[in-house]
């Protein structure tokens, strides 16, 4: 669903109808027999606290060519399954021009022809978990958008449609009347610490204390009252993310967030900011309310007992450990962590000096733990074989962690894969030619 600007959003208004089985979201061979539904693309349920407004005080959300819709249906009260199916897919109809205001679908019945039917609509079906389950996962990871929240983390609902299936044809049925079920938070950033303003904003993260945001969610619709509940399943987590990969923000130019978000009181949140380096931002509050369809404004102030965690670096180079141009043994102390070689020398180039490790027996690692967890160990090799032939182990103990080799000349990224990592071992395991290091860079936090 395309998000826009400068526009009134609006609830979606459907008209649907019903013939044949099928059991995949694909278009019907026989487009006779296809039933076409008429939408109307928009957010308005007929209660104004829920009208969505942001971007100032106007917005809009719109269709878009790609965009399907579930449909189920209920006899006498019952939900309809059709060999197990108990959702259709609905496209947008070929038959009619594409108009993001008021989009024409079509698509299959449920059930028997010549029945009386009230039929339901879900946004988006891409959300199902299958045509034969009523259930949906809410995205956990959403993309940021300039000045909105994601379109792809949106979830609507319909009222009821009556419809009387003819024993053959097309029907075309009154609009579906849709309402947001999810909420939106906008956050508001202010007074972020100076000291991390040229640090790159790589993500933004709500983690609720236990509650679930995400997920696994199970759908229910009672027929009688033409309403819809929409509940946490096990498969559920306690945290979103908004990636901030697009934006190319750094924290001093961060001065919004939008989260889409499952409606509920969430009683304390924890949002933290994350950064290129590894760094974070921390600020935690209490009583978050989110309601359906509307959008929460929160002001977010960096005050005291808010964290600025930035990451530290660790240099080691030939500088640091004194080994002598011949392999040799030994020990260093830097910043108080103790580190240990074995087949290593230095060797001089021009007017640097490098590290070498000797072929199959060179490593270099610490005894002593890290005075923080290790985000990542970068390594910039001398030569591409030096690279591919030495392993980088990180790890919580000296004896155990996570290993990677290396790839390319220059410089090498091995990240962490514990968050308790205090150890690293950095490993020459191959004959063809010694490994050549101009420096080795162990970023914590």
């Amino acid at each position: 669903m395309g998000v826009g600007h400068d526009r009134a959003l609006k609830i979606g208004v459907v008209a649907l109808a019903g013939l044949v089985c099928v059991t995949a979201c694909s278009r019907p061979e026989r487009m006779a027999e296809a039933q076409p539904v008429r939408i109307v693309a928009g957010a308005w349920s007929g209660e104004a606290e829920s009208r969505v407004m942001y971007d100032g005080d106007r917005g809009r959300v719109s269709w878009t060519k790609t965009d399907r819709l579930a449909v189920a249906a209920c006899e006498a009260g019952g939900r309809v399954s059709d060999g197990g199916v108990r959702w259709r897919c609905f496209l947008q109809s070929e038959a009619y021009p594409f108009d993001p205001d008021y989009l024409l679908f079509e698509g299959e019945a449920l059930g028997t022809p010549g029945s009386r039917q009230a039929l339901y609509a879900f946004y988006p079906y891409d959300l199902l978990t299958a045509p034969d389950e009523d259930a949906f996962r809410f995205p956990a990871g959403q993309q940021w958008v300039a000045g909105s929240f994601d379109p792809a983390a949106v979830v609507m609902c319909s009222a009821p449609v009556m419809a009387e299936l003819p024993e053959s044809g097309t029907l075309h049925t009154s609009a579906f009347r849709f309402r947001h079920h999810t909420g939106y938070l906008r956050l508001l950033f202010e007074g972020l610490p100076a000291e991390a303003a040229d640090e790159q904003v790589v993500a933004v993260e709500l983690a609720a204390a236990g509650q679930p945001v995400a997920g696994v969610y199970h759908l229910a619709i009672d027929d009688e009252a033409g309403t819809w509940s929409m509940t946490p399943g096990a498969e559920t987590t306690d945290r979103l993310t908004v990636d901030f990969s697009a934006a190319r923000l750094t924290v001093g130019e961060l001065t919004e967030c939008w989260f889409a978000m499952m409606p509920a009181t969430y009683e304390t949140v924890i949002l933290t900011i994350r950064t290129a380096s590894g760094g974070t931002l921390t600020m935690e509050r209490g009583g978050l309310p989110i309601r359906s369809g509307v959008v929460k404004v929160q002001t977010l102030r960096f005050r005291d007992g808010d964290r600025y965690d930035p990451v530290q670096v660790m240099a080691v180079d030939a500088g640091t450990l004194t080994t002598g141009t011949v392999y040799g043994s030994g020990s260093a102390e830097l910043d108080g962590v103790t580190l240990c070689y074995e087949r290593l020398r230095q060797v001089p180039d021009g007017e640097e000096t490098w590290l070498d490790l000797a072929t199959r027996t060179g490593t270099l690692y610490n005894t002593t733990p890290v005075p923080g967890a290790i985000q990542r160990i970068e390594v910039d090799f001398a030569t591409a074989l030096g690279a591919r032939y030495t392993t980088v182990t990180i790890g919580a103990t000296p004896e155990g962690g996570t290993s990677a080799g290396g790839a390319s000349e220059g410089v090498n990224t091995f990240e962490a894969g514990d968050a308790a990592s205090r150890y690293f071992r950095i490993a020459h395991t191959g004959t063809l030619q010694s490994a050549r290091i101009r420096s080795i860079r162990i970023w914590y936090r």
